[in-house]
C-alpha cells in the first residue's frame, strides 16, 4: 500500500528560486522516488509569491500579532498567526481533516504551533517529521540584533520553544549539519538524522559564450548567487564591496538572485556607488537556464557569508560546479571535509577577501579542477536519510 505524506511548505516549490523552496521540492521528488505519495500543502502570504496560490493565504498575518513590522521574521509571524488567529486556524483545521495522510513532513518550524495545536485537539493523529534547516533561535537572533530589533530576546525565546516542542514531539526530525543534529538531539524523543544540504550537477560545456544580454561578453568577473536572506546582504556588504576596488576595467562582481535589491540598498549608505556603478552587476532573479550560462562564464564564485546557522546550499553548489572559490570558513559550514579542495580560497576578513578575489583573477591555471567527492552532495544521495526517517516514523507512529 503505498503511503500518503503531507509536505508542510510556507512557499511554494514548484518554481523553486531560493534554498529553502529548492531543498523542500527535492525533498518531495526524494520522497516520491521512495515510493510515498506526497502533496505539497502550503501556507504563506500570496503576495511575496504572486505567481502562486496557497492552500491557506496569511497575506493579512503580516497585520497580526506584536511584531508584524519586522519583515526578517514574516515566516515566525506567519506562523503564529496561522495557530492563534481562530479564522485562519479554522480553515487550515478543516483542510487537514479532508485529507487521508500517514505521516506529515514539516519543513521548518513555522507551522509547528498548528500543527502541535491540531493534534492537541484530536485533529491529526499521522506521526510528524520535522526537517530543519537551522536551528533557527540561534539564527535569528543574530538576524534580529544585526537589525537592533528591541524585542529581539522576547522573539529568540519563542522560537526556542517552538523547536524543543516541535523536536519532543516529532516521530523523527532531520537537520542539515551534525552540528545541529547533537542540539536537536538533547531535545528529541524519536530519532535525529542528518540530510545534508546538496545540488545538482550541471551541465555547463556547452554554454561557454552563452550569456545574458546585461553581461558584457569581453568582463571577466567572479559571481555570487543569493537570496535576500540577511546574513547573504551583510556577508555581501561586510567582504565585496570594499573589494571593489581591486578590480581591473574589464572585472567585474555579478550577483544573481533576490539579494540585487537589498545590496542596492546596502550600497546607497556606503561610500563605494561611484565604484558599484562600475564593477558591480547586479541582475536579479533569472531561469535556471540563465544561471547556468553565468556559473559556466565565471572566473569563479564567491561565498561571502559572515554569520547565520544550518548550511549554505550555494557551498554544495558552488563545490560541484568546479570553479575557483573564494568564500569564509562560515560558509563552510557542513562540509568541512571540503576545506581542502583544489583552487578554494578561505578569508577571514574583508581585507583577505578582497586579495583572494584578486588572486583568482591573477590565477589563470587551465582546466578547473576536480573536487574528490563532491558526487556525495548531489541531492538524491543527500536527502535519502529523510526518506529512511519517513519509512521510521510510519512504523513507530507516536
Amino acid at each position: 500500500m503505498t503511503l500518503n505524506v503531507l509536505q508542510l511548505t510556507t512557499y511554494p516549490i514548484d518554481n523553486a528560486l531560493h534554498g529553502g523552496q529548492i531543498r523542500a521540492r527535492f525533498t518531495k521528488r526524494a520522497l516520491e522516488e521512495g515510493g510515498f505519495n506526497v502533496e505539497n500543502f502550503t501556507a504563506f502570504n500570496r503576495n511575496s509569491y504572486p505567481s502562486a496560490l496557497p492552500d491557506i493565504d496569511l497575506s493579512l498575518a503580516e497585520d497580526l500579532g506584536p511584531y508584524r513590522n519586522y519583515w526578517q521574521i514574516s515566516d515566525f509571524n506567519s506562523g503564529r498567526a496561522l495557530s492563534s488567529d481562530e479564522s485562519l486556524y479554522q480553515a487550515f483545521k478543516k483542510a487537514i481533516r479532508e485529507r487521508s495522510i500517514d505521516v506529515v513532513v514539516l519543513e521548518e518550524p513555522w507551522l509547528g504551533r498548528a500543527i502541535l495545536r491540531l493534534k492537541d485537539e484530536g485533529h491529526l493523529s499521522a506521526p510528524v517529521v520535522y526537517n530543519s534547516y537551522n536551528i533557527e533561535y540561534q539564527s535569528k537572533k543574530l538576524i534580529l540584533e544585526d537589525a537592533a530589533i528591541p524585542e529581539a530576546a522576547e522573539i529568540v525565546a519563542e522560537i526556542l520553544a517552538i523547536e524543543r516542542d516541535l523536536t519532543e514531539r516529532s516521530a523523527a526530525c532531520s537537520a542539515v549539519t551534525v552540528a545541529d543534529a547533537e542540539i536537536m538531539a538533547q531535545w528529541a524523543a524519536g530519532e535525529v538524522v542528518v540530510a545534508r544540504n546538496g545540488t545538482v550537477k550541471r551541465r555547463t560545456s556547452h554554454l561557454h559564450g552563452v550569456l545574458p544580454v546585461a553581461l558584457d561578453p569581453t568582463w571577466r568577473y567572479m559571481l555570487f548567487v543569493g537570496s535576500a536572506h540577511p546574513p547573504n546582504v551583510s556577508g555581501f556588504a561586510e567582504f565585496v564591496l570594499g573589494s571593489l576596488r581591486k578590480l581591473r576595467s574589464n572585472e567585474r562582481i555579478v550577483v544573481v538572485g533576490s539579494a540585487c535589491d537589498s545590496i542596492w540598498h546596502k550600497i546607497q549608505v556606503t561610500e563605494t556607488p561611484f565604484l558599484a556603478r562600475d564593477k558591480l552587476a547586479l541582475i536579479g532573479q533569472v531561469s535556471d537556464y540563465a544561471l547556468s550560462c553565468v556559473i559556466a562564464n565565471a572566473s569563479g564564485l564567491l561565498l561571502p557569508i559572515n554569520y547565520g546557522g544550518g548550511s549554505n546550499l550555494k557551498t554544495a553548489e558552488a563545490l560541484v560546479s568546479g570553479k575557483p572559490i573564494v568564500a569564509t570558513e562560515k560558509a563552510f559550514r557542513g562540509f568541512e571535509e571540503f576545506l581542502g579542495s583544489k583552487n578554494l580560497r578561505i578569508a577571514h576578513d574583508a581585507e583577505e577577501f578582497g586579495n583572494a578575489i584578486r588572486a583568482t583573477f591573477d590565477d589563470v591555471g587551465g582546466l578547473e579542477p576536480e573536487r574528490p567527492g563532491v558526487d556525495a552532495l548531489l541531492w538524491e544521495k543527500c536527502l535519502l536519510p529523510i526518506v529512511e526517517a519517513v519509512r521510521w516514523a510510519t512504523s513507530h507512529n507516536r
